[in-house]
């Protein structure tokens, strides 16, 4: 029989003997205040689901197996969190702190097509200010050569992207249905001749 010092037999008794929770993780806003309804899911290293629910401010779990665990934090929101690699030891509980993006941006129902455009030269530079024309409304796409715009469904729309010292590019969107479209436009800037 293996005999081991007494006070390595007390300590290690001692730690498993702790009232301590394996795994708290706290839920907090941008602004440093709790978040509430935070959806969660804890999953096993075979996969398993631990918990999947809602929780206000605070998840704990305090007895898990052995291995890697996984958390999953907001799958149901905009930005969700992973957190992966999570693996308790006696002794050393983990303390988190996840912060709760909320959706930005303006809620609404979409009743056609959201499109967004990125507007970039043949070296893959986006062109700021690009003029973006379609039926009789002209915009200006964004610093990064970036523009949102929302047709109706049931339509096909011409549009006319244009820059200075840029060739036109044109293009056409058909909306049959709500959807999200993500386009790609390339311009070509013009050749100056030689005087």
């Amino acid at each position: 029989m293996k005999k081991y010092p007494l006070f390595a037999v007390l300590l290690f008794a001692s730690i498993l003997g702790a009232s301590e929770c394996a795994l708290t993780v706290h839920f907090i806003r941008p602004d440093s205040t709790p978040a509430s309804g935070t959806y969660v899911r804890f999953i096993d290293p075979s996969g398993q689901e631990l918990f999947a629910g809602t929780v206000d401010f605070v998840f704990r779990m305090c007895d898990f197996g052995f291995g890697e665990h996984l958390l999953k934090v907001g799958e149901n929101s905009c930005y969700p969190t992973t957190i992966s690699r999570i693996r308790y030891f006696p002794g050393r509980p983990i303390l988190l702190r996840v912060s709760v993006q909320q959706c930005t941006g303006v809620n609404r129902v979409v009743m056609g097509c959201d499109v967004y455009l990125r507007i970039h030269n043949q070296e893959g530079e986006g062109i700021p200010g690009a003029q973006v024309a379609f039926y009789d409304r002209n915009m200006a796409a964004d610093e990064f050569g970036r523009i949102m715009l929302g047709l109706p469904r049931r339509s096909v729309t011409e549009i006319t992207v244009a820059a200075p010292n840029y060739l036109k590019n044109r293009l056409s969107i058909t909306c049959e249905q709500s959807r999200n479209v993500e386009e790609a436009v390339v311009l070509t800037r013009v050749r100056m001749l030689p005087h």
